[in-house]
């Protein structure tokens, strides 16, 4: 049997800048691609008296938490903690029994952004992105006066104005018309003493190389249960998409020969003004024909903890006992969900691969639509 030893701990920044570590009765962490707010809730064991390390009256609204873990393989090996969830309390509840126990409801900072800064000195770095969510970007800030944050902080890549547009918005909207190849995340940092000092947002795009981190293999201890399936209502192999109405119209087009050859041509056809360009036009085409020319396999795998894991990745998962369209499972998976939970019983970690059905007329976002832009916040 080999050795595989979990620890979890949960940290708590009070409002005076003290550390706090409650006693994890267990966990439910969520993150999800597109985005969604990564959001985990945390039973932890309310310990009266104050002054000790488990002490959780300090814990308020808005305190920064981190969930972490140690993963040991062996009993020499040097613990090294990690973190898997970093975010603020947003709800408080206790309750009276047994045991006296407090649940946090807990946000990912990627929350934070659509609000304000959570640190003054935190800072927002320009998007390294394809061309279309370059020309999103231009499009965007064309429409962002200078200005500055609530905490007064001037930002040098990106500025603020109310009345705006939320950056939940541009993200989502950004993921649409890059055919969901980039992800949105936030960064960390902390001081010498533990505090929370920036968060940073940032955009990567997906890697087309699966991780080395963890893989999902049928017969090792990994692996606890696997589901698969295939959906074939959906599969377009020649996309035609007409633009603005000029003379002659914005027109692009894309078609997948070995998917006509096996399944003969399936059409999708549609229109969006806002497409001003044949190139763009083409360059939507051919993203939903590379998503849509083959049925969609799916799966969800549960594993054993594996806290590494996240929304984006391309995981290799080899299942010989299960088929799908005739083939044994056998490739690499692209994680859109991951579910982290922890009891007394174990802990246990969820992937969802590529279980989300995204339609086209997501990535047919118009570009020109300007009517959301009014009374909401844009921060960048």
């Amino acid at each position: 049997m080999m050795f595989r030893n979990i620890d979890t701990r949960l940290i708590i920044e009070s409002d005076d800048g003290n550390l706090f570590y409650p006693v994890v009765i267990d966990f439910n962490y969520v993150d999800q691609y597109p985005f969604n707010v990564g959001i985990a809730n945390i039973e932890i064991l309310t310990n009266p008296a104050s002054g000790t390390a488990d002490y959780i009256s300090p814990a308020r609204f808005d305190n920064p938490v981190r969930l972490q873990a140690n993963v040991t393989y062996s009993t020499e090996e040097k613990p090294v903690w990690i973190d898997f969830f970093e975010g603020l309390i947003q709800d408080i509840s206790t309750a009276y029994g047994r045991d006296n126990v407090t649940m946090l409801m807990c946000k990912g900072h990627s929350n934070e952004a659509v609000y304000t800064l959570i640190r003054s000195n935190e800072s927002y770095s320009s998007a390294s992105t394809g061309s279309i969510l370059n020309d999103v970007v231009t499009d965007y800030l064309s429409r962002v006066t200078p200005g500055t944050f609530e905490t007064g902080t001037t930002l040098t890549d990106y500025n603020i104005k109310k009345d705006q547009k939320y950056v939940s918005d541009v993200i989502q909207e950004i993921e649409r018309l890059e055919g969901y190849d980039y992800r949105f995340y936030t960064e960390t940092s902390y001081t010498s003493a533990g505090l929370l000092d920036t968060v940073t947002a940032n955009w990567s795009e997906f890697s087309s190389t699966a991780t080395e981190q963890y893989k999902v293999i049928e017969g090792t201890p990994r692996l606890i249960s696997a589901d698969f399936k295939s959906g074939g209502d959906a599969v377009y192999n020649f996309a035609v998409i007409y633009g603005q109405q000029t003379t002659p119209q914005k027109v692009g087009s894309a078609s997948d020969a070995t998917s006509i050859n096996n399944y003969d041509s399936r059409y999708y056809i549609t229109s969006s003004t806002g497409l001003t360009t044949d190139q763009l036009c083409s360059d939507i085409a051919a993203a939903i024909v590379s998503k849509y020319s083959e049925p969609l396999v799916t799966g969800r795998v549960q594993i054993l903890f594996t806290p590494e894991a996240k929304p984006g990745d391309y995981v290799y998962c080899k299942v010989p006992s299960l088929e799908v369209n005739g083939k044994s499972i056998d490739g690499n998976y692209r994680v859109v969900r991951v579910q982290h939970s922890g009891s007394a019983e174990g802990i246990t970690t969820t992937l969802d691969l590529e279980s989300l059905f995204i339609d086209p007329v997501d990535i047919l976002t118009d570009l020109a639509v300007n009517s959301r832009i009014s009374l909401q916040n844009f921060i960048i």
